[in-house]
């Protein structure tokens, strides 16, 4: 058990420059195309400063730390989606198919000085002077297609399935300040690409009714993790399966009266920076070390709403 305080200033700064496109096509009276695209220009500066101390419950001191860090980056992003939108002669069958695109690039420079205190039978000072880099690059290409079939008295069945490739690289470069001259820290340094690989399928019941409508359903989700981390010559290959249940209902007691239950799950599969056996120092009294043997964190979640509106009095 031990008490952990600490004090720091932050100062952000941050620019945006934001495009976005939307194109709206009807074909003819059964099919459509919808394409929108985004473009975003940010760029960002970073200055903390920060005292921090652990001491025991009896209040004496353990560690304490003096932190100085800067920051400043550039990001570009580029979303792009190409939605097609098909009616059938029959009321309530359609089908629906996409693809999606997109890109990102993001350059930062920073640095960290700090000097730290450890409490053993005497005090161990320990100073960092370091500059730091990354440059990372992600890209990502995705596919999904719907279909609904209707089977009678307003009931219908959706079948969906996606497909998605994540390409990420990052080459991050840390030197450490020896008598003014950067020298590369070895331990820090590092440079990793990963392909991250899912596909979903899965399978919906939908009853409407007048005042109420209901969805029951499952998917299957398999993902592969494939990665390289170059600095150590060390390859990363983990796969995934999962079930994904799903309840949606909704009842409407009036126009202005409605409430909702909703379940769903969903998986969130470790990143490779996370993976990565690497020691994170940014706060130099917790040190950051990713684990190989993670497993996808599996979430469940549950909501219920109520809502009630007065026109007359808003």
């Amino acid at each position: 058990t031990y008490d952990f305080r600490q004090y720091s200033i932050q100062e952000n700064q941050n620019w945006n420059h934001r495009l976005n496109v939307r194109a709206d096509h009807k074909i003819n009276d059964n099919n459509s195309l919808l394409l929108t695209a985004a473009a975003t220009l940010n760029s960002t500066a970073t200055f903390q400063q920060s005292d921090s101390q652990t001491l025991t419950e009896a209040g004496v001191m353990q560690n304490a730390s003096e932190q100085l860090t800067t920051a400043d980056g550039r990001r570009m992003n580029v979303n792009s989606s190409l939605l097609w939108r098909k009616k059938f002669s029959v009321p309530g069958r359609t089908l629906t198919a996409g693809l999606d695109l997109t890109s990102s690039g993001n350059s930062q420079d920073g640095s960290l000085e700090a000097v730290n205190r450890f409490m053993r039978d005497f005090m161990v000072e320990q100073r960092i002077m370091q500059t730091n880099t990354q440059e990372s690059l992600n890209r990502s290409l995705g596919f999904n297609a719907s279909y609904t079939e209707p089977l009678g008295n307003r009931r219908y069945l959706e079948a969906n399935y996606r497909i998605t490739q994540n390409f990420n690289e990052i080459d991050q470069q840390v030197y450490d300040l020896v008598d003014g001259q950067p020298v590369i820290n070895t331990l820090l340094t590092n440079i990793y690409n990963n392909t991250y690989l899912y596909q979903r399928g899965g399978v919906n019941f939908r009853l409407n009714r007048d005042m109420y409508n209901l969805t029951l359903g499952s998917s299957v989700q398999a993902t592969s993790l494939k990665g390289e981390i170059v600095t150590m010559n060390l390859p990363i290959d983990r796969s995934y399966f999962n079930v994904l249940p799903v309840v949606r209902f909704n009842y409407e007691f009036s126009n202005m009266r409605r409430f909702s239950a909703d379940f769903e799950t969903s998986v969130q599969e470790p990143s490779l920076l996370q993976l990565q056996p690497i020691i994170d120092n940014r706060d130099p009294l917790n040190l950051y070390e990713g684990n190989p043997e993670l497993r996808p964190s599996y979430r469940n979640r549950a909501s219920l709403r109520y809502n009630t509106f007065n026109p007359l009095t808003s």
